[in-house]
């Protein structure tokens, strides 16, 4: 207020927002720290087939680095004879089914092949399909 020669200001206290982000922060190191800990395979899928994510057993059980994950996409990593049916298993997903039981052979960087069996799930965002989230055994 330059008439006043004073300045004006309204104030508020960001404690309880400041304490609710750092609680979301902490849950989600805890669920970070319960999948890195997995002995299962852990990967979320984006619908263009890269990896949004996977854990330290898949980098240990493929043999892939995090630098090269971001080339890879989900057919690189299963056998040629499991394509098709990944395609038609993500297509349901997307469409909202989620599998209790599926089994695929995974390819390592090595070229060795295994398999593992598990399940399949989507993340959907406001009724929209983001992810495929699976978890493995071998």
């Amino acid at each position: 207020m330059p008439e006043e020669r004073a300045f004006r200001a309204v104030a508020s206290d960001l404690t309880p927002r400041h304490e609710a982000e750092a609680h979301v922060r902490e849950s989600e190191q805890r669920y970070l720290d319960l999948i890195e800990s997995a002995h299962d395979i852990v990967q979320s899928i984006l619908p263009d087939g890269h990896f949004e994510f996977v854990n330290r057993a898949w980098h240990e059980l493929l043999g892939y680095t995090p630098e090269e994950l971001p080339a890879l996409t989900l057919f690189d990593i299963v056998d040629d004879v499991d394509h098709d049916h990944c395609t038609l298993l993500i297509a349901q997903i997307m469409s909202g089914k989620s599998f209790d039981r599926v089994e695929v052979t995974f390819v390592a960087k090595d070229g060795h092949t295994f398999p593992v069996d598990g399940n399949a799930t989507g993340r959907f965002s406001e009724g929209r399909y983001v992810a495929t989230h699976t978890f493995f055994r071998t």
